[in-house]
């Protein structure tokens, strides 16, 4: 009986202990997790800070399938599109340009976008490169609000970085759903730590990133599948180059889109090789040029759309200044008597009717910008002169109004006081 109770009691104890140390070593597996998480995430900021004080030149070759295009609702043979592009960053400060060309339809287009901390300036050509007329582009000006950065456009350098599909590698190293693969693999001849995160979109998808200690942190490879393990891109990073400070920089990436069709195999749909041509730290520059949001460097010709005043004109063709303002309408105000009459606004109606041209003109005014449908510039300033005879008739009759109220109001007062002296 004593022995029964012996055994039983000695099974008890080593399933105690067996529990406590399961559990232990399930708690130690979550610390251990979550400080490499952290260790992986300092260590990737640190190696991509470079981006705040640095030049960098990078050559991209885009290729897109019949089906890429599809997917996009184009039906065209395949392109090869070549990029051009050079990054500036100081701080907040950032700028980058770039120049497309297409080798398939030969046409080209110039772009840049310039943030100096608090305006970003974006410009694109609308003109072929090759075109030999006068090149025109659309701007815009803003102050945008939450800002990220040039450095996560199309074709900055955060994509050789870990950006995929709009999302940083940052900001999943940051979440705590991230699940990190303490046994380091080798990719490309390098020790990496894999780390999958999962995000939502339509449907399920999963991040995996290969990030490797022995190159600044930075990811050596990229993927993102679905849920169902269906690969839908894949990013490689097979040659890095060494920095004086003693960090290291993508020098040739490789990215590929693939798309799965019912059953069959996924097949590639895309690639992207990226190929950083220069890189310079801290270099020396004006960064009051560099980084000069102003529209008059803007190309003449060029649809500007300023949205932080609220307006829209043509660069060349600028806002009406107000001494242009001022002489139109003293010059109104002088032929007042002219349009009051019914003859001259008949003859004006008439001038007005019969205008051939239908060219569009941008029209500006201290109240903003429109854009109309007119013969020629003359013929808004008549408009224009109408609308401030008839502003300028409204505010003398409102005048006398008030010129009529007011004596009779004193009329009314002296009635009063004489009643009140009659009284006494």
């Amino acid at each position: 009986m004593v022995g029964n109770l012996t055994n039983r009691l000695l099974v008890y104890i080593v399933l105690f202990f067996n529990c406590y140390t399961v559990l232990e070593a399930s708690v130690q597996q979550d610390v251990d997790s979550g400080q490499l998480r952290i260790f992986l995430e300092k260590g990737y900021l640190n190696g991509i800070s470079v981006l705040s004080d640095c030049k960098i030149v990078i050559e991209t070759e885009e290729w897109r399938s019949p089906d890429w295009l599809e997917n996009v609702g184009e039906s065209r043979d395949a392109e090869l599109i070549k990029i051009t592009s050079e990054y500036i960053g100081k701080g907040k400060k950032e700028i980058l340009s770039s120049t497309l060309q297409s080798k398939v339809f030969e046409y080209g287009v110039s772009r840049f976008a310039v943030f100096d901390g608090d305006f970003l300036l974006s410009f694109t050509t609308t003109k072929g490169l090759t075109d030999t007329e006068t090149q025109r582009g659309r701007a815009s000006l803003e102050s945008p609000s939450g800002y990220r950065g040039i450095r996560f456009k199309s074709g900055g350098p955060l994509v050789l970085l870990g950006y995929e599909q709009e999302v940083a590698l940052s900001d999943n190293l940051s979440r705590t759903d991230v699940t990190i693969h303490p046994e380091m693999q080798e990719v490309h001849d390098l020790l990496c730590y894999q780390v999958d995160a999962p995000i939502q979109w339509d449907q399920k998808y999963i991040f995996s990133y290969w990030i490797c200690p022995q190159r600044s942190f930075l990811p050596v490879k990229v993927e993102l599948r679905a849920e169902d393990g269906r690969l839908i891109s894949k990013t490689d990073v097979t040659e890095f180059i060494e920095l004086p400070n003693g960090g290291w920089f993508p020098k040739k990436v490789t990215r590929q889109g693939f798309k799965k069709k019912e059953a069959e195999n996924e097949w590639l749909i895309s690639t992207d090789t990226y190929n950083t041509k220069q890189i310079e730290l801290y270099p020396e520059i004006d960064e009051a040029e560099i980084f000069n949001t102003s529209p008059e460097n803007l190309p003449a010709g060029t649809l500007f759309s300023d949205m932080i005043a609220g307006m829209q004109y043509v660069i060349g063709e600028g806002p009406v200044s107000d001494e242009r303002i001022t002489s139109i309408i003293k010059k109104t105000l002088d032929e007042v008597p002219m349009v009051a009459d019914a003859n001259a606004g008949n003859e004006m109606s008439t001038k007005i009717t019969e205008s051939n041209s239908t060219s569009t003109k941008q029209i500006f005014t201290d109240t903003g910008v429109r854009a109309l449908e007119t013969g020629n510039q003359e013929e808004h300033i008549q408009e224009n002169k109408t609308s401030i005879v008839g502003v300028a008739l409204i505010s003398v009759g409102i005048t006398v109004i008030l010129l009529i109220t007011m004596v009779l109001v004193w009329k009314l007062n002296r009635i009063k006081g004489r009643a009140i002296n009659d009284s006494h």
